[in-house]
This record gives structure tokens, sequence and C-alpha cells, in this order.
């Protein structure tokens, strides 16, 4: 099944009065009907696909949810979740492995609960919402395990990097909404993720690198403009992607042969103690190295946008290993930026060497 997904929504939501009405789908409904409707009361039908039309489905964002956890230094698994999911499901009822599912996330629009970890969720730290406002999910292959569960195969894009994605399926009904009258499918999903996979490595190993996804969901026959436009996001994103059959391993080098960034620079990073100064090198087949007061550290990895470039390393120090992740401008011989750290964001900026 391929699709794009929106994975964040509200968890807590009791919308019972919500629940006795039509769905919040404006769009124009598939007009194809099932020849089991007859048959098939209302509210009746249990999972058998073919007691609802092959078609397109969109999200009823009413009754969706995405939700991701974590562990905390081994304590707790605190929950994540977004409000903003939308997308299409392109069902064939007849040969599931054939459908597909196209879902983009508003990375606004995820939170905590607390404003002031919001604000960081936001940030450059993390998800860099203003630089890639969109999460998406597009489904490459479903296998049925059974006649109601399955695994999806796809792509996920976080932060502009995308990588394959698995995800454990059960179709929890099939049927004419006994309210609506509308064809409506109803998915549980669960699945995994690596931060470090999505530059977003900070405070591992004290914050667990991997990321668990929780994923409730209904579609309903019919497709809106919204829920199109969603599909369009992540189908564009993804368009690139290499089939699953060729995927190795996570690759985050982009070579830039015709970039401005590739050089060597002399650069400054404030910190709480004053300044830091290194030797900064970055080549265009995506490797580099920063030279500085405690020795040379080489990387890989970098990524090119025109004038932008970023990419993660890892510094020995007298703590531990630390990890920290670099994103800059070149304009001509000036180099800007900021640089996370697990103490927070710190400025850098400096001049390309003659």
């Amino acid at each position: 099944m391929k699709s794009k997904i929106n994975l964040f929504v509200p968890v807590a939501v009791f919308l019972l009065s919500g629940c006795g009405q039509d769905s919040p789908q404006t769009g124009q409904e598939s007009g194809n009907q099932p020849a089991s409707t007859a048959a098939v009361p209302a509210g009746e039908g249990g999972t058998s696909l073919a007691n609802i039309a092959s078609g397109v489905y969109s999200i009823d964002p009413m009754h969706s949810y995405l939700t991701f956890s974590y562990l905390h230094m081994g304590y707790s698994y605190p929950l994540l979740r977004a409000t903003g999911i939308d997308g299409e499901l392109t069902l064939n009822g007849g040969a599931m492995e054939e459908s597909t599912v196209a879902i983009a996330i508003d990375a606004s629009t995820i939170e905590s609960g607390i404003q002031r970890f919001n604000t960081e969720l936001h940030s450059l730290q993390y998800f860099n919402v203003e630089k890639y406002p969109h999460i998406t999910f597009t489904s490459r292959a479903y296998g049925p395990t059974s006649d109601v569960t399955g695994r999806l195969t796809g792509f996920v894009t976080i932060r502009g990097k995308t990588r394959p994605m698995t995800l454990d399926v059960v179709i929890n009904n099939a049927i004419i909404h006994p309210m609506s009258k509308k064809p409506v499918i109803g998915f549980t999903a669960t699945g995994e993720l690596k931060r470090s996979d999505f530059d977003m490595s900070r405070n591992i190993p004290f914050v667990a690198d991997k990321v668990t996804i929780d994923i409730e969901a209904e579609f309903v026959e019919g497709s809106s403009e919204t829920s199109s436009g969603a599909a369009m996001i992540a189908m564009d994103t993804t368009a690139g992607a290499p089939p699953e059959s060729l995927i190795i391993a996570a690759v985050t080098t982009v070579a830039a042969p015709d970039s401005v960034v590739p050089g060597s620079y002399n650069i400054v990073a404030q910190n709480p103690r004053g300044e830091t100064r290194s030797t900064l090198t970055i080549s265009g087949d995506g490797t580099g190295t920063l030279a500085g007061d405690r020795g040379t550290t080489e990387f890989s990895g970098i990524s090119f946008d025109g004038k932008g470039f970023s990419f993660s390393l890892t510094l020995s120090s007298p703590v531990g290993e630390l990890e920290m992740e670099y994103e800059g401008l070149v304009d001509g011989d000036t180099i800007a930026g900021t640089v996370l750290t697990p103490d927070g964001a710190r400025p850098f900026n400096g001049e390309r060497n003659p």
C-alpha cells in the first residue's frame, strides 16, 4: 500500500458528539458503491474489504491519531503528538497489495503539552519547521500476513531526509458508516524510527535514539482539496526515492560539484565560556574535517542545498563523546550558521582561507 500521511494527531480527544455526526469531509465521493452494499446493512460487515468500494479515501481528521514515544534516561516513555495530518488512500479491495497511501504532516503541529519543549521541537535542534514544514510518508508495497493484518513498506521524509520505513498494520473495520452512510475503513499501525537517521541526535544515548510510532486512522470515501493537496506534497517529496529493493543503507551525502560551499574556513563558535576557534574543511564529495585545540575530527554525510550545508559529527571530550550538528550558509568568502550541542544552539561565523 502506498501512502502519504501526517503522522501526528492529538491523543486525548473525547469527541462523543462528533462520533454521532457525518465526517467533516466535504469533497466529492467516488460514486462507486460496493457490490455487497445491499447485503451489508450500515454499521455491519466487519473487516472484509469486499464490504466497501474500491477508490480514493481521505483521512478523517476527527478520528485519526498519531503519537510517538521514546525512552527518557531509562525512566519513562514521553508521548509526542501532531494535530495536522491529511492525505489519501487509494484502495483496491480485491488486491490490497495494489493499494497506495500518501500522507503529509504539518510539522509545526507537533507538540508535547509543554510550551517550552514545543518551541524546542520546532527549532533547528529538532524538526526545524521553518525550513522543513512537512513530514511525509508514501507507501511502496503492502504484504498481507492474514485477512486483517499486513506489513506496509514505504518512505518517510523528515528534515529533508528520506528513509525506508515499515509499519505493521491491522485492518480494524471496513463498513458503511451507520450515520454518514459513507464507506469507511479503519486501521491501526505501528513502526519504529531512529532519530539519528534524520539528523536529530541530540542527547543520545541519554534519550533513546529509537522512536516508536503509533497510528490510529480512519479513511472516508471521497477526496477533498486538502486531502489531495497533502497527498501531492507527499508524492512530490519522495518521487526520487529508490525502489526498496535497491536500498542498502541510509545515505545522507549529496555530492555538490557545482556548490559554492566546499573550501577551508577559519570559524569562531560562541559558547558560555567564550570563543572556540577551529578550521572547518568541506569537500564536494560530502566529507570534511574540523581541526582545533582537541585535534582533528573527520566526518562525512554533508548535505548541500545551494549556498547552504548541514552535517553532524562526534567529538571526543573529557566527559565523553558529544554529538554536534552544523547548519550554515556561505556567502562569497563568508560562512555563518549554527552548531547544535547537548547544551543548546551556538552561532558560528568565519572566513574562507585563501
